[in-house]
């Protein structure tokens, strides 16, 4: 395949400023590096990378040679709860991978205050645009739970992607869909009730578990997210989300810990998320 510009398939309009915010404060930042071992690369050995790398809707058009020169350069990084991986405005040298675990994506705004935009979740890709176009990282990420990430050199990673032309195509793609996610939790900023914020971010979060729904439609949470969290999401204050929440807990729509949600009952916030609509 001919060698194609990187500029040429995002476009002029798809590079971002350099961010002007510094490190957030109040999170761990110790990091652990080591190469990922030989049982990790390749078609046998790594069953289950190779089986993230073949689904993924960009990593999957590499051939197998493109990915076993991609994993060569690559380092697994493990990180604590809370631990960050990068901050907004940091250069990137990595494209991320996650292995495990499960990592929040935010950024801080003007007046200081935290925006979270996604949890990425096992298999998913973070900073591959920044890499692409070899500008800062633009959210800061921040482990959620345990986690384990790959993390793949960037310039080897842009230079393999640049020569794959589909790969391209799916990475822009999926900043597509990335855009229409959150053009949607903007849209639902102006035009939902507190309530109706609440029970759709909730319901977000139910596909990340593994586990179908038990008996009485009740999905048990693998993110345990804080109610200041909740609210960076939705753009409801943590005084609104504890008082929804503790309501939503009374009427048997959720289950609680220490004023964390531990579970929910789908049907029932879809009910909530249809009236409010």
């Amino acid at each position: 395949m001919s060698s194609m510009n990187t500029a040429a398939i995002l476009g002029e309009r798809a590079v971002l400023p350099p961010s002007t915010f510094a490190r957030m404060p109040g999170h761990v930042a110790a990091p652990y590096l080591r190469p990922v071992p030989s049982a990790d690369i390749g078609h046998a050995a790594g069953p289950r990378l190779h089986q993230m790398f073949v689904t993924h809707p960009a990593l999957r058009t590499l051939s197998p040679a493109e990915r076993q020169g991609l994993l060569q350069g690559s380092r697994v990084r493990t990180l604590r709860r809370k631990e960050v991986a990068g901050s907004e405005g940091d250069p990137v040298n990595h494209v991320f991978l996650v292995l495990d675990g499960y990592i929040k994506l935010s950024r801080l705004v003007s007046d200081g205050s935290e925006v979270l935009l996604d949890i990425a979740s096992p298999s998913a890709c973070i900073g591959e645009f920044a890499a692409l176009q070899q500008q800062p990282l633009d959210v800061t990420l921040t482990a959620l739970t345990p986690c384990r990430l790959l993390l793949m050199n960037a310039r080897h990673f842009r230079q393999t992607f640049e020569r794959q032309s589909d790969g391209l195509r799916a990475l822009v793609s999926l900043a597509g869909d990335r855009l229409l996610a959150m053009t949607e939790t903007l849209v639902d900023i102006c035009a939902l009730p507190a309530a109706g914020r609440l029970a759709k971010a909730l319901l977000r979060l139910a596909p990340l578990s593994s586990r179908k729904a038990a008996t009485g439609g009740t999905v048990s949470l693998p993110v345990r997210l804080s109610q200041s969290e909740i609210g960076m999401m939705t753009g409801v204050c943590r005084e609104a989300v504890n008082k929804q929440l503790r309501a939503w807990l009374a009427d048997g729509l959720l289950d609680m810990t220490a004023g964390v949600v531990t579970a929910i009952r789908p049907a029932a916030l879809t009910e909530v998320l249809e009236i409010a609509t």
